[in-house]
């Protein structure tokens, strides 16, 4: 499939900086990344993996370069990853009458929450980051990614790897780059009940309903 661009509409107030910039947390991040204006990230398997960069062309859309094989709805991807249609105005309203929290909502007026691409990735994260510091875990992840998919672009990103990679891999050899075995014992069940399974992306809105209606519920 050839190169292609694709137009994306957003809401004001969009700052694409900031968002992808919460969603990458630290520059140890080797999945996600945001350079002079370009957040870039692998998508697919590694047999053919599909580079998407991203770019804020105007306030009110974003530009999306597409060089790969992806068949997905690109569009949607983006959106949802990047939280560009969740509807901010409330919350700006509330924090409007707490004079300490306005002056920050004010400075960061843009950033949106932006969310995983995938249940799996949300999944992975969730367990690495459990009970550690976010420099830790940040470093030990990207250690374990680098060890499943090695960089597979020129700006050294690395593809996020799937379930059957988690799967399949050495119990030690992820001890080896930081995971506890508890964390590596649940990646591994977990990967292997969504090869299973193939759960759709709808279970993520699913859970968080559930949630809302039950506290202490769990996803």
């Amino acid at each position: 499939m050839p190169p292609r661009v694709i137009q994306v509409a957003v809401p004001e107030p969009f700052r694409l900086d900031l968002t992808a910039n919460v969603l990458r947390r630290l520059s140890t991040n080797v999945v996600d990344r945001y350079h002079e204006g370009h957040f870039q990230r692998l998508l697919g398997t590694a047999e053919g993996p599909t580079h998407l960069d991203v770019t804020q062309a105007a306030p009110d859309r974003l530009d999306v370069h597409v060089d790969g094989p992806f068949g997905g709805d690109v569009e949607a991807l983006v959106r949802r990853m990047l939280g560009v249609d969740v509807d901010l105005a409330p919350f700006y309203a509330a924090s409007a009458t707490t004079p300490w929290l306005a002056d920050l909502v004010a400075r960061a007026r843009g950033v949106k929450p932006p969310r995983y691409p995938s249940l799996w990735e949300a999944i992975v994260n969730a367990v690495v980051f459990q009970q550690i510091s976010i420099h830790a875990a940040s470093a030990i992840l990207r250690r374990v990614i680098e060890s499943l998919t090695p960089a597979r672009s020129p700006d050294g990103l690395s593809l996020f790897p799937e379930p059957e990679l988690f799967a399949s891999a050495d119990p030690a050899a992820l001890r080896a780059r930081g995971l506890s075995l508890n964390k590596v014992v649940a990646l591994q069940r977990l990967a292997r009940r969504l090869r299973q399974g193939q759960p759709h992306r709808r279970l993520l809105g699913l859970c968080r309903r559930r949630s809302r209606r039950r506290s202490g519920s769990r996803c």
